[in-house]
């Protein structure tokens, strides 16, 4: 699944990868090491995808631009919606970009939490989302574009 992700990436144009590894590193680094542009931060306790970003700062430490936190095991979002993510990302000047979907069993993931205006106000997890929220059809991807 993750060189999936990471061959979407590339041809999206993408040329820094941070690989975050933990559980089985040494696999993924096997896997992954003769991809140009790729590079590996360690998370020593798997404490959510915002560790996982504190955890890759050393190696964006220089960078300056638009960064793309994804999942390794989303396949399915292609290289045409990462550069697209970007591209909304960028002309609209955003500090922070969310990609969500719409599903119809949205069990098991976080819902986006909007406002009247539309503007997303929450992620809230299932396991501590209110029966109302549950309802809610609109998922977090877990992929989001900030500036670095």
């Amino acid at each position: 699944l993750l060189l999936y992700v990471l061959d979407h990436l590339k041809e999206s144009g993408v040329e820094k990868i941070v690989v975050v590894v933990g559980y089985k590193k040494e696999s993924v680094q096997a896997l992954c090491s003769e991809i140009p542009g790729v590079s590996f931060v360690e998370q020593k306790e798997q404490l959510g995808t915002a560790h996982a970003l504190l955890c890759a700062e050393t190696e964006l430490k220089d960078f300056s631009g638009s960064v793309i936190v994804a999942c390794g095991d989303v396949p399915m979002i292609t290289s045409k919606t990462f550069a697209d993510i970007v591209n909304e990302h960028r002309e609209n000047e955003f500090s922070a970009t969310i990609l969500s979907a719409v599903v119809e069993k949205p069990t098991g993931y976080g819902r986006i939490i909007r406002n009247s205006s539309g503007d997303v106000t929450a992620i809230v997890e299932e396991k501590d989302s209110s029966t109302e929220e549950k309802l809610i059809n609109e998922i977090n991807t877990g992929t989001y574009v900030f500036e670095g």
